[in-house]
């Protein structure tokens, strides 16, 4: 069995089950080099929160440390 996603766990403890005003986007980088695949995927996803944090002033929601 699957382990669920950490994320899609808080994001419903957070938000509920209520996806009317959910938008949701695939990313899957193709590099030449594939080592560098999960370091490029972590890097623009900190980015993403880090742009987030510098246009709201906070963290997003379903976004913890």
């Amino acid at each position: 069995m699957k382990k669920p996603h950490s994320g899609g766990n808080r994001f419903n403890r957070l938000m509920g089950n209520d996806l009317t005003n959910m938008y949701a986007a695939g990313f899957a980088p193709v590099l030449d080099d594939e080592r560098f695949t999960s370091p490029f995927i972590f890097y623009t996803e900190r980015k993403l929160i880090w742009d987030y944090i510098v246009k709201w002033g906070a963290i997003p929601r379903c976004n913890g440390y």
